[in-house]
């Protein structure tokens, strides 16, 4: 009974993400209409929730800094 709790544990933890944040440039070309994305991260890429979110915070402040903005997630 333990072994199977301890293993739904493992693979809930594993599961952990960071949302996906979608970014355009705010002077952006009409014709391409290029939106970038931001994650997501999961933990099985780092060791510790706290840096999969950093790293989609890292990498949001990044693209505004390069004159990104938010948008709604496409269709």
């Amino acid at each position: 009974m333990y072994k199977i709790l301890i293993l739904g544990s493992l693979i809930l933890s594993a599961c952990v993400s960071s949302n996906t944040v979608y970014l355009r440039q705010v002077y952006y070309n009409a014709q391409t209409n290029e939106i970038v994305q931001c994650g997501p991260f999961t933990v099985l890429d780092y060791r510790e929730e706290r840096t999969v979110l950093a790293s989609l915070s890292d990498c949001v402040e990044d693209y505004q800094r390069q004159g990104y903005e938010r948008v709604p997630e496409p269709n």
